[in-house]
């Protein structure tokens, strides 16, 4: 999706800020960007497991066989905690291109105040009519064509997060191949998280410790794994919500990395906080990260993840 306009990406230092969706948006268009100057070497780190020394490292040493290469340095550090990284030897010279990358916008500016010459790209908050817009222009990428009504519906049914509806997208062009849905209709048809709220049923129910009504929405589900994975990856996001409720009920729960594109889901969470304590929703965060073990490393189904947390 084409969120970065050409002017924003022309240079070769960069530092890209906002959700997990907009940075990797941002990479990928200072790439293809780059892919007109010649050939280049692509070299990925992260500071959760690598020193800054082997980042400046890779900036300094030249290219084997390659006219250029382009680095990326993505920051990972929790919101709040006093970063250990020296910005300033970024200031050196050096040729490529560099992209440091963050989901904490208020991080980001101080860094570029230190990196002066470096360009900051943030990610802008949009009026829901841009937010529609940006969803029908993602689906048009795809050659499929929708109305701004059914954007919404769209962005509505995912709680308006830009990385499933691009998954969803994607999936969607490759079962229409060579031909076109009908009409939206049909099209929303085909949607793995359907209009009929399964998503947000399930959840409404679980986590108002409703567990007959969440069995019978998982029943309808027929064990659509591709539904069920959704579902299982959208529980995190309450747990978090429902837990900086608890323990910190002044917090403001935007500013958690995790939550601060998901309206939908911190605004429901303030109804289901009366249905746990924070050792229920730690034991609820513990038995689903063991569950996700073993999904990766048996042959438990998502289906079935979900069907073990409802068991008491």
């Amino acid at each position: 999706m084409k969120l970065i306009p050409s002017a924003e990406i022309a240079g070769s230092r960069f530092i890209a800020a906002g959700s997990h969706y907009f940075v990797n948006s941002a990479v990928s268009s200072i790439t293809q960007a780059q892919k007109e100057k010649g050939s280049f070497e692509l070299h990925t780190y992260y500071d959760s497991d690598t020193p800054q020394s082997t980042v400046l490292n890779e900036l300094l040493t030249e290219p084997f066989f390659d006219d250029f290469k382009v680095v990326i340095f993505h920051l990972t550090e929790q919101k709040g905690k006093k970063s250990e990284i020296n910005f300033k030897v970024f200031m050196v010279d050096f040729r490529g291109v560099f992209i440091i990358t963050s989901e904490d916008a208020e991080k980001a500016e101080k860094i570029g105040k230190i990196l002066s010459n470096y360009k900051l790209i943030t990610e802008k908050k949009q009026s829901p009519r841009e937010k529609n817009s940006a969803v029908q222009a993602l689906f048009a990428e795809h050659k499929l064509h929708i109305s701004l009504n059914t954007a919404e519906r769209i962005s509505k049914a995912m709680a308006g997060d830009m990385a499933l509806i691009a998954f969803e997208a994607e999936k969607l062009s490759l079962y229409y191949h060579n031909r076109t849905p009908k009409n939206d209709e049909e099209l929303l048809g085909h949607i793995s998280v359907n209009l009929h709220e399964d998503r947000w049923g399930f959840a409404d129910a679980f986590l108002s410790k409703n567990m007959e009504e969440a069995l019978k929405v998982l029943s309808r589900l027929q064990e659509r794994e591709e539904v069920a994975t959704i579902l299982f990856y959208t529980l995190p996001h309450y747990y978090a919500a429902i837990y900086f409720r608890l323990k910190y009920p002044k917090f403001d729960l935007y500013k958690l990395p995790l939550l601060k594109t998901k309206s939908f889901i911190v605004s429901k969470s303030a109804g289901f906080t009366r249905f746990w304590t924070e050792e229920s929703i730690a034991e609820a965060i513990s038995c689903h990260r063991e569950l996700e073990v073993r999904i990766k490393t048996s042959n438990l189904s998502y289906f079935d993840a979900l069907i073990l947390l409802l068991k008491p």
